[in-house]
């Protein structure tokens, strides 16, 4: 009976504790200070309607702002703050950053205090905030006593222009709670709560005042407490701007250490928090389905109570700028539901379905070693209800083949930080300060198992946008262009017999995008960046040139086709030369460097990776060749390439020796590369294995074997190339080939250059 007793009484209590009311008083609150006024100083460095009173109206939505057309670098902005009399003590000020946007938010700055019956500002603290929209602290350790008024004097600032600005949505300024030593916490380990002190009694329990450490003892001494969610030891994870702006990078997951807990919207939370070591965290609720309610809480050693000003999963943020100097901190979050995340470093399928079954929030967090997901649970049990380790697999794949592309491995660059990929419900898919988004009627691909790997596309080419190195790799005219090296390497490994350049069906013929590269490259001569495919005709639109995406991407799958696939057992082999590209833009200063200037750059770091002189391919390919357009991209700009240009670029690629397959490498596909690799010598008898078609020429590869490309002649006049396998699904049984009514002849082209005429069969 006493234990039956003690059941109904926490049935009671978990019900009061849990469900989002919490007892009054039981922990003391932190008291916010009056501020009755606000100063600036010069008092004229404010936009119109942007004050320095915005930042004490309570409004976050509001702010003071300095002149939109800029200020000196650097220039000392005094923000001052008079509380209202009487004030004993002030434990912490408050900066809230502006919500959205970069110009302005703080980054530096020094705090001095002016005390009740005293004349002078005394400095008592300095500060130094990462790049964020969430609130920024500043702790006076001890409080200070008798504070009249707080000047916040800022010397620097972030800014997404050359320009500089200050702005501050708010300001505020608190008295923390000061609890004493009470008696009830001595029968715990430590502030978290977690544990019963030794030696603990159901009297010594039955003797706590307060109610939720009551309730919480319990539960531990009778086994009953869920811990697995609510106490965990949190880790600390790179600052992701200072990584980003190591990696040249986008900005990595800023929801790592998810909790597994979901919060309603006014619900009162206790977390309890073990020793910080003087880092900043806090427990960041978002609502990653449609109500999109994003907010954080700052949270120190000890306890902390707030009311959640909306629902979603909690995340616990601790970012640092050196992670592996900062220890793990210990949390317990006494409130909440307890929703689960899957895990695949630890879970199995069978968990995840388990997890899916009993979620009480609408997204499930999915964490991998390299990558963390919020997707829907009804998404996930629609579509991968007993793989989710399957799928978390997949999506680690794919940051895993970024990540050696990138050279991260390579170069001992790759972060503990994962890549985030969330649902949206606007859109499509598309890479956003948050990272990937994925609309919800997207779940039928990007959430379901194995059918992901047929159509890994757009996954990777979003958090391929996520990687994109930038200046060095995203020049203008490349913004969906190389974050494609992933999306097609990628596709090769999961997928190498259906390929979207070689592949894929265009304007009713297999192929056409490689073919129009090809032809419009080495036929026509166009520019690379302006050669014309499937989706883009040659020209100029709307006062700005652009060309075919995909066929910009052929001749840089081309590099990775020959060097890292067909180089293996070859003396050309260069796995990952990609990397060595990549951080030969990650290690030097950019600034200022013309388009023109990176794509030639560009020419010079594929050769320094390679070892090889590739001048003559870049020229072939139309990279290294003379142009003065205003290119489309989100920015359109100017790209500006000389003779002098090309001159220099040449001469510094002749350095190194020249590829012994140099006549051939731009011929290189994925139909083909097994010739390169394998050295497979050029089969066929002409006139042999040859069929007419409405278009040209069918070519049997049963006779003709091992070609690379096909040549269409008029006369002297090559007038097209190509691809070997176009036109044929797999297994690439044949080649459809044009020839019109002034054709004179069809050559077949094997790796090494070999040539043999395909038809008619006696030379014309």
């Amino acid at each position: 009976m006493r234990c039956r007793k003690h059941a109904i009484g926490l049935m009671v209590m978990v019900l009061s504790l849990f469900a989002g009311t919490l007892p009054a008083g039981e922990f003391p609150q932190d008291v916010k200070l009056k501020v009755v006024s606000a100063e600036l100083t010069p008092p004229e460095m404010f936009q119109p309607r942007e004050r320095i009173d915005n930042a004490v109206d309570g409004d976050f939505t509001t702010l003071f702002h300095s002149p939109w057309a800029g200020i000196a670098p650097k220039t000392p902005l005094s923000l001052t703050f008079t509380l209202e009399p009487g004030v004993e003590e002030i434990s912490y000020i408050v900066l809230t950053p502006r919500a959205s946007g970069v110009n302005g938010i703080i980054r530096a700055g020094a705090v001095a205090v002016k005390r009740a019956g005293e004349n002078e500002f005394k400095e008592v603290e300095t500060f130094r905030f990462r790049r964020t929209h969430q609130a920024c602290y500043v702790n006076f350790s001890p409080p200070i006593t008798n504070p009249e008024a707080i000047r916040v004097t800022v010397t620097d600032a972030y800014s997404q222009d050359q320009k500089y600005y200050v702005s501050l949505a708010q300001f505020e300024a608190y008295a923390a709670a000061r609890p004493e030593d009470h008696p009830d916490y001595q029968w715990f380990t430590d502030l978290t709560f977690s544990e019963l002190a030794d030696g603990i009694t159901q009297q010594d329990i039955d003797g706590i005042q307060n109610s939720v450490l009551k309730t919480i003892a319990q539960q531990l001494f009778d086994g009953t407490y869920r811990r697995e969610y609510r106490v965990q030891t949190y880790e600390a994870y790179r600052d992701v701007y200072s990584l980003a702006e190591e990696l040249k990078t986008g900005l990595y997951n800023q929801f790592e250490n998810p909790t597994g807990i979901f919060f309603e919207e006014d619900q009162d939370v206790l977390v309890f928090v073990g020793d910080t070591h003087g880092h900043d965290i806090s427990l960041r609720v978002r609502d990653f389905a449609q109500s999109g309610d994003d907010h954080s809480y700052r949270l120190r050693t000890g306890v902390n109570q707030f009311k959640t000003k909306g629902r979603g999963n909690g995340y616990l943020s601790y970012y640092v700028d050196h992670p592996d100097s900062a220890p793990p901190i210990t949390v317990h979050i006494a409130s909440g539901r307890v929703n689960g995340f899957f895990d695949a470093r630890k879970h199995t399928n069978a968990d995840g379905a388990t997890l899916l079954d009993h979620a009480v929030s609408p997204i499930m967090d999915l964490r991998g070693q390299h990558v963390q997901l919020a997707y829907t649970v009804n998404a996930l049990k629609a579509n991968s209800p007993e793989n989710l380790r399957d799928l978390v697999e997949v999506y680690d794949t794919i940051v895993r083949h970024q990540f050696h592309i990138l050279g991260l491995f390579k170069h001992d660059r790759a972060p503990q930080n994962r890549l985030f990929g969330r649902v949206v419900w606007r859109g499509y898919m598309f890479r956003d300060q948050l990272g990937a988004g994925f609309n919800e009627n997207t779940m039928g691909v990007v959430a379901r198992y194995p059918k992901i790997l047929q159509n890994s596309w757009g996954p990777v080419h979003e958090f391929g946008h996520i990687n994109q190195t930038r200046p060095g790799m995203m020049w203008v005219g490349t913004t969906e262009v190389t974050n494609n090296i992933f999306s097609v390497y990628t596709q090769y490994r999961f997928t190498p017999d259906n390929l979207r350049l070689e592949h894929e069906r265009v304007a009713g013929t297999i192929g056409g995008r490689f073919n129009a590269y090809l032809n419009n490259a080495h036929i026509h001569h166009q520019e690379w960046g302006l050669q014309a495919g499937p989706d883009r005709a040659y020209g100029e639109r709307n006062g700005a040139w652009d060309g075919d995406h995909f066929v910009k991407l052929c001749p840089l799958w081309q590099l990775t086709l020959f060097f890292h696939l067909a180089g293996e057992g070859n003396p050309w082999h260069r796995p990952y030369f990609w990397g060595d590209v990549y951080e030969a833009v990650r290690t030097r200063d950019e600034t200022g460097i013309s388009h023109g200037q990176l794509q030639v750059d560009f020419v010079k770091h594929v050769c320094d990776a390679v070892g090889y002189d590739l001048s003559q391919f870049f020229i072939r390919i139309g990279m290294l060749q003379e142009v003065d357009k205003l290119f489309s991209d989100y920015t359109s700009a100017r790209k500006t390439i000389t003779a002098e240009m090309i001159q220099e670029a040449v001469e510094y690629a002749s350095r190194y020796p020249t590829l012994p397959l140099e006549d051939t490498l731009h011929y290189i596909s994925g139909n083909s590369y097994l010739a390169y690799k394998n050295r497979l010598a050029l089969e066929g008898v002409p006139g042999q294995g040859v069929s007419e078609t409405e278009r040209g020429i069918r070519v049997d590869h049963s006779v003709w074997k091992n070609t690379v490309v096909f040549e269409t002649y008029r006369g002297r006049e090559k007038t097209h190339i190509t691809m070997t396998g176009t036109g044929s699904p797999h297994p690439r049984s044949f080649t459809d080939v044009p020839y019109f009514e002034d054709s004179t002849k069809i050559v077949a082209v094997g790796f090494d250059g070999q040539r043999t005429q395909v038809y008619p069969a006696a030379e014309q």
